[in-house]
């Protein structure tokens, strides 16, 4: 679908803002600006959201020595104990149901 990816979004609104001919230069610098700086903190401030709260989780996880024993005892009845055992593309659906559901 053409125009609906979020660098699109961006270029249309500040078009919306600044629909004069005579000022197209301003116009595209600030779609140039706009654009990266929104892109930045979106990348930014995604990868931060989601360090925090994976440090986070594990905080609490260790935290808790009875939540981790469970968690550890699930890895291990789902995965095994032998790292070569274990498929590159092994898909854990369905089977880490309680680690699952202390990570959401």
């Amino acid at each position: 679908k053409k125009g609906s990816d979020l660098l699109s979004n961006i270029i249309a609104a500040v078009d919306k803002l600044h629909g004069n001919e005579q000022h197209q230069q301003m116009k595209e610098t600030l779609i140039e600006e706009t654009a990266s700086d929104l892109l930045m903190t979106l990348v930014f401030a995604g990868y931060d959201t989601t360090s925090i709260t994976l440090a986070y989780a594990l905080y609490l996880i260790s935290a808790h020595p009875q939540v981790q024993e469970l968690c550890v005892e699930e890895a291990i009845s789902a995965l095994g104990t032998d790292e070569k055992t274990i498929p590159a593309d092994f898909n854990p659906e369905g089977k880490l149901h309680y680690i699952r559901a202390v990570l959401y």
